[in-house]
């Protein structure tokens, strides 16, 4: 049986054409699916949140929560100067021969001007200068010019005595002395160590002025 032109070609449409369903139908399918395992994933993978369980009344042996214990503050302090702190009774000033002296010990210096008011002397007195090593001195004082001067130097005891101290009022260089003019406001000190080589005592003399001619001084 022979098969016209025509037929064939109408036969190979239908093939055609039915293939083409048969794909069609098999994508939906496959599409289909796909969705549907998504979906079922998308639902397993979501994690469940738990309820909050509502909270436990207290039942009736608990232990009541303790109570804080409030905080005292101090009351501020009065207002005020601080309370002064007693100081260390200052030393006991007396007078020599004019001038003003603190300290005290077993060895005395008496101190004098010269008539002509250009030097200072110093005179030691003690009962007993054989337990003396040596006496440091020094003497400070201003002049009308506002200049300070200061002259320090070192006696020792000779014989059982120490010799007159002469102390220029001024610069000196060799024998020749250039003075001060109106020397004031003298201070000073002695420091007074032992055979032992400690120090036993510190005294210091203060004046304003010199005095004049019938003052209390006398060379």
């Amino acid at each position: 049986m022979q098969i016209s032109p025509q037929l064939k070609k109408i036969i190979i449409i239908v093939v055609v054409i039915v293939s083409l369903v048969g794909v069609v139908a098999t994508g939906v399918a496959v599409t289909r699916s796909i969705f549907s395992q998504a979906s079922e994933t998308s639902k397993d993978t979501t994690p469940a949140v738990d309820k909050l369980a509502p909270p436990k009344a207290p039942g009736k042996n608990a232990t009541p929560a303790a109570t804080p214990t409030p905080i005292k503050k101090e009351p501020p302090p009065p207002a005020g100067p601080p309370p002064s702190t007693p100081s260390a009774t200052p030393p006991v000033a007396t007078e020599e021969n004019g001038w003003t002296v603190l300290g005290a010990g077993n060895v005395d210096a008496v101190l004098s001007f010269s008539t002509d008011n250009k030097n200072l002397y110093a005179d030691f007195e003690s009962l007993n200068f054989s337990s003396v090593s040596s006496i440091d001195y020094s003497l400070a004082y201003e002049t009308d010019a506002n200049v300070a001067r200061l002259v320090k130097g070192t006696v020792t005891p000779v014989s059982g005595q120490i010799p007159r101290k002469v102390v220029a009022l001024g610069t000196c260089s060799g024998t020749t002395c250039v003075y001060d003019t109106g020397p004031h406001n003298f201070v000073f000190r002695i420091l007074i160590k032992t055979n032992g080589g400690l120090t036993v005592n510190l005294k210091t003399y203060s004046l304003a002025q010199i005095p004049t001619a019938n003052g209390l001084f006398t060379p």
